[in-house]
C-alpha cells in the first residue's frame, strides 16, 4: 500500500538520508507534546530527549515510535517531490498498528476513552470527536 504526506516549510533531512519514517494517530492526552514537538524545528534538537518522550522501535524501520499513539504507520521513501516550500512524500507502507482498545476493525471508537485522537486544525487549536454517534437513517429509495 502507498501512503503520502504533504510537508509544508521545512521537514526532516532524517527522511532524506534514512528513507524511512513514521506517521502517528496521537491520544488525545497527548495534545501538549505534539504542540511542543510542533513547534521547534527537528534539525535543531533530538525532540524525544529534549521533551523525554517514552519510544519503541518500529518492527520493521526500527524507527522510534512515540509510547501511547492510538495507531502508526511505519513508511519506506520511495520518492520526495518538492514544491517551493512544500515536500510530498510518497512512500510504501511496511507496518500498520492500531491499540485495539481504540478501534473495531471498521473505526476508531471515539466514543470510548481510548480512541480519542487529536487533529490540529490549525494554530494552536486542537480537536477531537465527541462521545455521540450518529447513525443516519438510509436515504428513502422510490
Amino acid at each position: 500500500m502507498t501512503f503520502f504526506e504533504i510537508l509544508f516549510g521545512y521537514y526532516s533531512t532524517g527522511i532524506k538520508e534514512t528513507k524511512k519514517f513514521i506517521a502517528c494517530i496521537p491520544h488525545i492526552s497527548q495534545t501538549d507534546i505534539v504542540r511542543k514537538t510542533g513547534s521547534v524545528s527537528g534539525k535543531e534538537m533530538d525532540k524525544f530527549a529534549n521533551f523525554s518522550i517514552k519510544t519503541f522501535n518500529g518492527e520493521k524501520t526500527g524507527c522510534k515510535i512515540p509510547k501511547g499513539v492510538i495507531s502508526y504507520l511505519e513508511c519506506r521513501t520511495k520518492k520526495i517531490v518538492r514544491i517551493d516550500s512544500t515536500a510530498i512524500v510518497i512512500a510504501d507502507i511496511v507496518f500498520a498498528a492500531v491499540d485495539k482498545d481504540a478501534f473495531d476493525g471498521e473505526r476508531f471508537l471515539a466514543e470510548k476513552k481510548k480512541g480519542k485522537a487529536i487533529y490540529h486544525i490549525g494554530g494552536e487549536k486542537f480537536v477531537t470527536f465527541g462521545n455521540k454517534i450518529i447513525n443516519p437513517a438510509p436515504p428513502k429509495r422510490g
